[in-house]
């Protein structure tokens, strides 16, 4: 198992707010569960990683009651990156992600009122690493 990470964080967060003439909501913008996950290899001068990111649900817009506050649906995201040591000096890398196109959706206080449904193709980079 040399060489093998595992890394991993979850945050739960309870927060309440009064706005207008509403009371004990959720902060708008702050999801009550956040995680995130790393599975790591690294051998000699090469390093792969892969990275899972969970998002819960959470209020973008406050509307006049519950029914019409936009409400940003959880998400859960995959990336990935590796890279390889050239030399002290130089590193090629490559990354991607989004890599199961997850979408990002919105609704109007029920999940079965979509406000908004965006689609995002995964993407990537790659390159060449020069450390002076």
């Amino acid at each position: 198992l040399k060489g093998l990470s595992v890394m991993a964080n979850y945050t739960y967060t309870n927060s309440n707010a009064d706005a207008q003439f509403r009371k004990n909501l959720r902060l708008p913008g702050q999801a009550d569960h956040t995680a995130n996950g790393s599975l790591a290899f690294s051998h000699k001068k090469f390093t792969i990683q892969g990275n899972l990111n969970y998002n819960g649900a959470y209020t973008v817009l406050l509307g006049d009651q519950d029914a019409t506050d936009v409400i940003r649906n959880k998400r859960v995201q995959i990336d990935a990156n590796s890279s390889y040591r050239l030399t002290d000096k130089i590193s090629l890398y490559i990354e991607a992600q989004n890599l199961t196109k997850a979408p990002q959706i919105d609704y109007f206080g029920e999940r079965s009122r979509i406000y908004q449904n965006q689609f995002y193709s995964f993407w990537g980079r790659a390159g060449v690493k020069i450390r002076f």
